[in-house]
């Protein structure tokens, strides 16, 4: 609830903004907190910013911060199974996530697996500091309580949502000939 980012304080006030409707207007609103979001139709942001790196260079990737920054990551699936689940519940605040973090680093081992092409070693550049970049947040975890109450809990584990995002993305821009 103490953003240290404009992107989280937007969060915050946009859930102040729809409780305060909420009531003014006698109506009920859910809100659905997602960890980042990774499988074939979402952009799962490390492994799509290395990616994109290894196909300009694939003899090196630089990675923001210090490569120890971790997120939750949860499969689309997963999310709208949650959500469906909680839809129309009494409570209205769920976070929809993976108890599980990953780290950047992490992401980087994943790109190999669905490339299937011989690999050369490739070196990794860090910007450093504990955060990637200026609103980044070094470690975000959520507990998504409300959600197990209600029998709910994700399915695929952040590996497996990165690795399903890492193939889709792969198809879209092409097989990278290097590995971390």
């Amino acid at each position: 609830m103490l953003p240290v980012s404009t992107y989280g304080a937007s969060k915050l006030a946009g859930e102040a903004l729809l409780s305060a409707y909420c009531n003014m207007f006698g109506i009920q609103a859910w809100v659905f907190r997602f960890g980042q979001r990774g499988g074939p139709t979402a952009d799962a942001r490390c492994v799509a910013d290395f990616l994109r790196k290894l196909k300009v260079n694939p003899r090196q990737l630089a990675i923001l911060g210090d490569g120890n920054q971790s997120k939750p990551y949860i499969h689309v699936h997963d999310v709208l199974e949650g959500v469906w689940l909680a839809w129309g519940k009494s409570q209205e605040r769920f976070n929809i996530s993976i108890w599980r973090l990953t780290m950047p680093l992490q992401c980087g081992k994943l790109r190999p697996l669905p490339c299937k092409l011989p690999a050369r070693p490739c070196d990794c550049e860090y910007s450093g500091g504990e955060r990637g970049w200026k609103g980044d947040v070094p470690s975000s975890g959520w507990t998504a309580q409300r959600s197990k109450l209600l029998g709910w809990s994700s399915r695929r584990s952040s590996y497996q949502a990165l690795e399903a995002a890492a193939q889709a993305l792969v198809q879209a821009l092409g097989n990278v000939p290097c590995k971390l």
